[in-house]
């Protein structure tokens, strides 16, 4: 039995968090819905929703801004939940063992994305060389591998692993295969080179 794809309550409340310091928050609120943002208010952090509502978060945001600014909300809300309770705990530990490399912190994928998502695909880390980091993502569900922003936003959010590694770079949605429900992800960095901050 395929698990139902879910989402943690705590993300989307972030992300409405994120929304309602926009000035356009109440385009993106009514493209949302009723439903969807009564149930993320309502929900404890902990629970888990049905990912339809990280898809209706996601497609109001492109939507309703820019391309260009709807990837820089998305890097920058992840950059920012490195710092919230879900993920704190996770970069600290991350940080104290591998310090601030980008190819290090592409192996804490899978464990991150676990921590958000349920039945929502699978990570898998390929080669990992200097400046250059190959991910998979595997067993997507069809409602996600065909939105037609989704994977957008997952890759302009993973850009904000070189945010926390403080060098330039970012994630590249490399390609996508419908038919076996995978997306395959490179993250490359300028080695060496670190970013003020």
């Amino acid at each position: 039995m395929i698990a139902e794809p879910l989402v943690r309550a705590r993300h989307l409340k972030s992300l409405l968090t994120a929304v309602d310091a926009l000035a356009c928050a109440p385009a993106v609120r009514a493209h949302v819905g009723a439903a969807v943002l009564g149930a993320t208010e309502g929900a404890s952090g902990i629970d888990w929703l049905p990912l339809e509502h990280d898809l209706a978060f996601t497609g109001a945001i492109y939507q309703v801004l820019p391309a260009a600014e709807a990837d820089a909300f998305f890097r920058a809300h992840t950059s920012a939940s490195f710092e919230g309770p879900l993920l704190r705990t996770m970069v600290d530990t991350a940080v104290r063992l591998f310090g601030l490399d980008p190819g290090s912190w592409a192996r804490w994928v899978p464990k991150g994305w676990s921590m958000i998502f349920r039945g929502t695909g699978e990570w898998s880390v390929g080669a990992i060389r200097p400046g250059e980091a190959r991910l998979g993502l595997a067993a997507l569900p069809d409602e996600a591998i065909a939105h037609a922003h989704w994977l957008r936003s997952v890759a302009r959010s993973l850009d904000a692993l070189c945010d926390l590694a403080r060098c330039t770079g970012g994630m590249e949605l490399a390609a996508v295969d419908l038919a076996a429900r995978r997306a395959d992800f490179v993250l490359r960095w300028a080695a060496g080179a670190r970013r003020a901050g």
